[in-house]
């Protein structure tokens, strides 16, 4: 059985080596035709851009996690899908009188939002390319500025709000102020009074003493009617006494009112400042990367084309020298003889 099987394999060479010239011939005919047609070929590059989802603020249930517009699934599924290419040709006037192609592949890398498209355009084309991908975009951008446009006109409307509210709340507070210098002007009128009436009262009180020390009936009467007044200038000073602790009560009753309605300004200011801050957050996708055309051409592929050509001829040429060397078998060719009448020629 081994020999059967080695003297099978010697034919094989036998009509390999008897072919050989046209094996190598063939093969590196192939290998070279391939490298001709790949350097006639037109020059194909990639145009790339990279974008990111727009956002429409942030969850506070989520400690402030982003929330995105769309997924980066949806808007490559929307892409490959062909929703823009139509639009994209109206506006460039794409349409001669060859039908103009739209294709875009797009990739979403691991564990990130991004989305990488790209498309395939000949060098001379290259600008029409970056045309078309910079259309693309707009029309991404026109696909979700409404929803974009509503969700800061949400915002807009609770900053409005909360504006007016805090206005409510400084116009009672300049009115607290106001009144706040009022009573501080009465409170001085109060004050300067009081030091009137007591310094009344111990002028009459000095002046009823000498009255008192000189004992006599007109002395007598005139320290009474000194003692009046001074007993009136007491209830005059009791009045103006309560006046001022009511006023003083006041005033801190409104400085606590004024403290209250800052505390509360406070926090609409806060509440304005978070609502402004989430607002900050709705944006619309983004360039991550403008459209730019590859450094070298990705087509053709001259190497790998002529590598390919070349194993391929090589197989070709093999099966086509078998098949030749079988034809001549059929046609009687001596040179060609089976394998047994040669061995039997060889062994006489």
């Amino acid at each position: 059985m081994e020999e059967e099987d080695t003297i099978e394999l010697i034919d094989l060479l036998r009509v390999v080596w008897k072919w050989k010239w046209f094996i190598i011939v063939f093969t590196f005919v192939c290998a070279i035709a391939a490298g001709i047609i790949s350097f006639s070929m037109p020059k194909i590059y990639n145009i790339s851009m990279i974008i990111g989802p727009g956002t429409i603020g942030t969850d506070v249930n989520k400690g402030g996690e982003l929330v995105y517009l769309d997924t980066s699934d949806n808007i490559k599924s929307e892409i490959e899908g062909e929703a823009y290419n139509s639009k994209i040709i109206d506006v460039l006037k794409l349409n001669g009188e060859k039908k103009t192609v739209l294709k875009f592949k797009v990739f979403n890398p691991k564990k990130s939002r991004i989305v990488k498209i790209v498309t395939e355009y000949k060098y001379t084309e290259r600008d029409i390319g970056i045309k078309v991908m910079k259309q693309l975009y707009e029309e991404l951008f026109k696909r979700y500025q409404q929803v974009i446009e509503l969700k800061r006109g949400y915002f807009d409307s609770r900053i409005v709000l909360n504006n007016k509210e805090r206005d409510k709340l400084e116009i009672r507070i300049r009115t607290l102020r106001k009144n706040i210098k009022i009573n501080a002007v009465k409170k001085k009128f109060l004050v300067e009074e009081l030091k009137k009436v007591r310094a009344n009262t111990e002028v009459i009180l000095k002046k009823r003493d000498v009255l008192l020390s000189n004992k006599t009936d007109n002395n007598g009467i005139s320290a009474l009617l000194y003692s009046n007044i001074m007993q009136q200038n007491m209830i005059y000073t009791n009045q103006l006494d309560n006046q001022l602790h009511s006023i003083m009560t006041k005033q801190e009753d409104l400085k606590r009112q004024i403290e209250d309605l800052e505390k509360e300004k406070e926090k609409i200011n806060i509440k304005i400042d978070i609502i402004k801050l989430q607002r900050g957050f709705v944006k619309n996708i983004k360039y991550i990367q403008k459209p730019q055309v590859s450094t070298y051409p990705i087509k053709p592929k001259k190497k790998s084309n002529v590598m390919l050509a070349f194993v391929v001829g090589l197989f070709l040429s093999l099966f086509l020298a078998f098949f030749l060397e079988y034809l001549q078998k059929m046609k009687g060719d001596p040179n060609s003889m089976p394998t047994n009448e040669k061995r039997s020629s060889f062994e006489n």
